[in-house]
């Protein structure tokens, strides 16, 4: 039996499609392997199946494997009484940012920080909701720097 032009594109692009879809699993499967399972050491799986840790300070630690073929996931370090979060973004090509979300008697602030924990500003900001967000952090640099310290201790943040 003879395939015609139709059938031989339809096999064509069929077959296409499923390699496309083989090849992001293993890229998935790898990145996910490569950059998450290393967190996961330190942070072990609770008795429900999440990686969450609190340690003798009563900070909690948790990681947050990407779902099924995407590529964000997360760390995230929460001290006593959920006062601040840091939360960490691994990078598909190397690097981390970085996010704190502080409760203080005003309200919730989340602000990205950079690695030494100051605030970056964003290109939607004014200037005067920076100014708000800088003063925030200044307000709580121990509380942030604390965090993050933290997180490097259980963490090998490079």
């Amino acid at each position: 039996m003879k395939m015609t032009r139709k059938k031989k594109i339809i096999f064509l692009i069929t077959g296409i499609a499923l390699l496309s879809f083989i090849v992001w699993n293993l890229v998935w499967f790898v990145f996910v392997s490569t950059i998450y399972t290393p967190f996961t050491k330190e942070v072990t799986k609770d008795k429900y199946g999440s990686h969450h840790i609190v340690d003798s300070d009563g900070y909690n630690y948790n990681v947050a494997m990407p779902i099924y073929l995407f590529f964000s996931g997360n760390l995230a370090v929460v001290a006593p009484e959920a006062k601040s979060t840091l939360i960490i973004w691994p990078k598909v090509f190397g690097g981390y940012e970085y996010g704190v979300r502080i409760q203080d008697a005003s309200g919730g602030y989340e602000i990205m920080i950079d690695a030494d924990g100051n605030p970056i500003r964003l290109p939607q900001q004014s200037n005067k909701e920076f100014d708000t967000l800088v003063s925030i952090i200044e307000n709580n640099k121990k509380d942030v720097q604390e965090i993050l310290k933290k997180a490097h201790n259980v963490w090998e943040l490079n």
